[in-house]
């Protein structure tokens, strides 16, 4: 009886955790197409170049996931192509090909990155904090809470500077805002997950937490130089 009150329970989260994406999907594109309408930039136009840049996001990062578990789909050629029995893509590179190819778009459209970057930062914001929370219901994790829970603090973080001391600023760093919301939750989170590597004979970072970390001082050396230039 209890095994088949837990099969059941199972069911009913991942059924919740199925409808969880239906509707982080739905408010994705809402905000998404909200923010569009802010803008002169043709709406047609901006979801095709969405539709691609998503289209060439999840083949990079499944690309590079398929690299970096190499024993996994050794000896087999049909296995990466098996999304159902081998599923996985690498986070960080789906985001790194995504806003790459965000960029290229731009820049062929003589549109502003900064301008790109406005459009999605509330979207995906929102999403990740949903899709987090969903992936507790259908699996609690601890990795999973501090996930959530980092999310949250750097979104009132981010309302403290903004609204509260009245830093206007950060509202025109919107790309190195995502850059520390979509990445540092993740580099956190891994030091929860197992085979790490030695760093420095401390066994310090793994290998998915080293673009994470690279990233991450890349933005923050950036943000620290232009704001330098600015001041000049």
């Amino acid at each position: 009886m209890i095994n088949n009150f837990l099969t059941s329970l199972l069911g009913l989260n991942l059924y919740v955790y199925g409808l969880g994406v239906f509707l982080t999907l739905v408010v994705f594109l809402f905000l998404f197409w909200r923010n569009l309408r802010k803008t002169s930039l043709n709406e047609e136009k901006m979801v095709d170049a969405l539709f691609g840049a998503g289209v060439f996001a999840l083949v990079i990062g499944r690309i590079a996931y398929i690299i970096m578990n190499y024993d996994l789909f050794r000896g087999n050629l049909l296995t990466p192509f098996l999304l159902v029995n081998y599923p996985g893509i690498t986070e960080f590179y789906f985001w790194m090909a995504f806003f790459v190819y965000w960029f290229i778009y731009g820049y062929q459209k003589k549109i502003g990155f900064v301008t790109l970057t406005k459009v999605f930062l509330a979207p995906l914001v929102t999403a990740k904090i949903l899709l987090t929370a969903f992936s507790l219901i259908k699996e609690f994790s601890l990795a999973g809470l501090v996930m959530l829970a980092s999310l949250l603090i750097l979104i009132g973080a981010y309302l403290i500077l903004t609204h509260l001391l009245k830093n206007k600023s950060l509202k025109e760093k919107p790309f190195f805002l995502l850059m520390v919301y979509l990445l540092l939750p993740n580099f956190l989170v891994d030091f929860f997950q197992k085979e790490r590597v030695y760093f420095v004979g401390l066994k310090f970072l793994s290998i998915e937490q080293l673009p994470y970390l690279a990233a991450i001082i890349i933005s923050t050396v950036l943000l620290v130089l232009r704001q330098f230039r600015n001041r000049k």
